[in-house]
């Protein structure tokens, strides 16, 4: 359980990368009331972050299924074994805290899963108060004074 726990939290901070990226995006699109192209630009890259994001938790619990053996994901179909796609499709699922239940995590990885569902609240939080102010022609992250 140490093991998940501690995957989780390198996975925690690969993905503050996010951050930087919206820091960076909000240098480069001048946003104007009603401005399409700072909207277009902000939503593929945050569209572009939270599915890299996926795929970094997606790895996470890959590896710690197949290599570590912390657990795994359990499906409806007893017959079925997981892909690495399986592991995406959750892992996408589960940090946009959709929540689907034909796929239930076992072992270690449950508590992998749960740090996701709760970051992956933070980050599309996030995520929508940055859109929030590009819509309304804010600069996120100007200083006012």
């Amino acid at each position: 359980m140490l093991t998940a726990l501690l995957i989780a939290a390198v996975f925690v901070l690969a993905t503050i990368a996010q951050y930087y990226a919206l820091r960076h995006t909000s240098r480069i699109v001048h946003p104007v009331q009603g401005s399409a192209r700072a909207v277009t630009i902000s939503v593929t890259t945050l569209s572009l972050g939270h599915l890299l994001q996926g795929g970094i938790y997606a790895s996470g619990a890959w590896i710690g299924d197949q290599w570590l053996d912390l657990g795994g994901l359990k499906f409806s179909d007893p017959d079925k074994t997981a892909t690495f796609l399986d592991h995406y499709y959750y892992s996408l699922v589960n940090l946009s805290t959709l929540g689907r239940g034909s796929t239930t995590p076992t072992g270690g990885l449950r508590l992998m899963t749960a740090v996701e569902a709760f970051h992956g609240f933070l980050l599309i939080t996030s995520s929508g108060t940055y859109m929030f102010q590009v819509s309304a022609g804010k600069a996120p992250f100007a200083r006012d004074g």
